[in-house]
């Protein structure tokens, strides 16, 4: 059974599968909350992991250095006092007792102020060697305030491995530099450590100097020792934003999907970086995962199922609801095509009769006589509202089979508006409706069929003359809005029912409490005008706030330049049109 074409016309199978589809989504939406959730969950473990580690490996650090610092602190109290020589016995002994209690110490060495090597425990007789290129010693000759520091990875010059250069500087009691103390931490010493630590498979601990640059990695990687990991997002983005924190990488150095907690420490310029491979992290989650997919599937099966079966049972009633719904729809247009004709019967009736029996008295009465002239004006008008009613036919078939044309041009919206006004004195007079113009100062430049503007306009302006009372007030304004020209055309008429006024623009139609005030018309002047403000790329509204309170049109088009001059309303009486003097001043003002 071919269900698809079926389910898009079928409002009852609409409504199941969207409510099905509502009721899986939430299931989904939920059951998706609850696994973000549970990753969360295992991240912040990884994460308290880390911390804890971290801290341990803080403590072990910060208790390190300190150890270091009391060390160097102490022989430069006694370097100041003693003023030893160079390779001065006593205090190579001195400083290799302190190495005693600082096995991370590789070596402890003093450089003179003019950078060599004053003392030294790895040398009896320290070498002619000179440090001053050296960062950890350059940096306090650049920087008198600086007393002591600690430097990036380096490897030394003999290739003994790599070390961290921890520094004091001696300084005499008058404030003399007298030199630099440096103890050659072992980088290797820290590997040891986090081996102590217990990491499980899949961890990898690393220790970074805040520069980026690689101090100690465990599991061993003493390949990549020093090398700067700047470029990482660790470094680029996170510790940008904050000091510790989560996040997955596929990127180096371990170029597969890892979960890296990390921590800045507050004690030393170093990171420490906890890495795991994200499957071993989500383990426990990838197995809920799965469970959970293959329950989903099942769900959706059977949500399926039950929504074939609820269409099946409501294929007989939709089909006889559709062919209701149609019947519906045909006789509603059956009766708006009777009304229409009965409509166009009574529009014909009302111009044949008028010329029927003007052409009698002009069969009987003499040429040139006042009664031939009355006759004659008679038959001219009921032939031009013939012509109207045809016109507006033969532009209703042309604009719905797509054949209509437009000539358009580059024209002022202000004189074909003008043009309009003075035809409109034609069903304006006999009724002596009080039009009221505001036209902008400046030109309103629009590209437009200069013909089918005049009747868009004229069957607006007619509209709101057939369901004003006479001696009822029109009014006609003008301006720009941003991009568009703007015409409003106002009435204190009849108005329209707010519940008529999404139909005003159908075919044929006409709002029923007009009927009976109604002064003529086929129904098809608003569809006409909506239709050819579309073909300009404009649209059209109607307005009113109930009956008996009139009603506004307006009609949007858009400008082909976007710079106008300051509106300034010009506002005069119908009669002023009529008035060819005043006319021509208009007309030479832009207006």
């Amino acid at each position: 059974m071919n269900f698809i074409p079926w389910i898009k016309n079928s409002r009852h199978a609409k409504k199941a599968i969207f409510a099905a589809c509502a009721f899986w989504l939430t299931i989904m939406l939920a059951l998706g909350i609850a696994l973000e959730r549970e990753r969360k969950l295992y991240l912040q473990q990884a994460q308290q992991e880390t911390s804890t580690l971290v801290s341990v490996l803080e403590e072990n650090t910060a208790r390190t250095f300190e150890n270091v610092d009391i060390a160097l602190h102490g022989i430069a109290i006694y370097l100041v006092n003693q003023h030893s020589a160079r390779h001065d016995l006593r205090t190579r002994e001195l400083m290799l007792g302190y190495m005693k209690h600082l096995p991370e110490v590789r070596a402890l060495f003093v450089i003179s102020p003019d950078g060599f090597i004053q003392h030294d425990t790895d040398y009896p007789k320290t070498p002619d060697v000179s440090l001053a290129d050296r960062e950890y010693f350059r940096q306090y000759v650049e920087r008198p305030d600086l007393m002591q520091g600690l430097s990036s990875a380096m490897q030394s010059r003999s290739g003994a491995g790599w070390f961290l250069a921890s520094t004091r500087k001696i300084v005499s009691p008058r404030g003399e530099f007298l030199g630099v103390l440096v103890a050659a931490v072992q980088l290797d010493s820290f590997s040891n450590l986090y081996k102590k630590l217990g990491l499980r498979p899949g961890h990898v601990m690393s220790l970074f100097h805040a520069d980026g640059r690689l101090i100690a990695r465990y599991p061993p990687d003493d390949m990549n020792i020093g090398h700067s990991y700047a470029s990482l997002p660790l470094f680029s983005e996170h510790l940008r934003h904050q000091d510790a924190g989560v996040y997955t990488t596929n990127g180096p150095p371990f170029n597969t999907a890892r979960v890296l907690s990390y921590r800045k420490l507050d004690s030393q310029p170093f990171v420490v970086a906890l890495s795991t491979e994200e499957r071993v992290v989500l383990a426990g989650w990838h197995r809920t995962v799965n469970g959970a997919i293959s329950a989903v599937v099942v769900f959706s099966l059977l949500t399926v199922a039950g929504v074939f079966f609820f269409i099946q049972r409501q294929e007989q009633k939709q089909h006889k609801i559709v062919l209701q719904v149609l019947a519906s729809e045909l006789t509603h247009a059956d009766r708006l095509k009777t009304e229409f004709l009965a409509t166009l019967s009574h529009e014909m009736r009302n111009v044949l009769a008028p010329m029927q029996n003007g052409m009698s008295i002009l069969n009987h009465a003499s040429p040139g006589s006042e009664r031939f002239a009355r006759a004659h004006g008679v038959v001219q008008r009921q032939l031009e509202q013939m012509r109207r009613l045809i016109d507006d036919l033969l532009d209703v078939a042309r604009v719905n089979s797509g054949k209509v044309r437009l000539e358009r041009k580059s024209a002022d919206l202000r004189e074909i508006l003008v043009s309009v006004l003075e035809a409109a004195q034609t069903f304006m007079d006999p009724a002596r409706h009080m039009l009221k113009v505001s036209l902008p100062d400046g030109p309103l430049k629009v590209d437009v069929d200069t013909v089918r503007m005049q009747q868009i306009f004229i069957n607006l302006l007619s509209n709101a003359a057939k369901y004003t009372p006479p001696g009822g007030h029109i009014e006609l304004q003008a301006h720009k809005e941003g991009s568009m020209a703007v015409v409003k055309i106002k009435d204190d008429g009849m108005g329209i029912p707010v519940a008529a006024q999404s139909k005003v623009f159908n075919m044929f139609e006409q709002v029923s409490e007009h009927e009976a005030k109604a002064q003529g018309g086929l129904g098809i002047g608003l569809s006409l005008v909506q239709r050819l403000v579309a073909l300009h790329g404009g649209r059209v509204e109607a307005f009113s706030e109930g009956l008996n309170r009139g009603s506004t049109f307006t009609v949007y088009l858009p400008l082909t330049e976007h710079s106008t001059p300051p509106f300034e309303s010009l506002q005069f009486d119908k009669k002023l049109l009529t008035d060819r003097d005043t006319r021509h001043r208009l007309d030479a003002s832009g207006s």
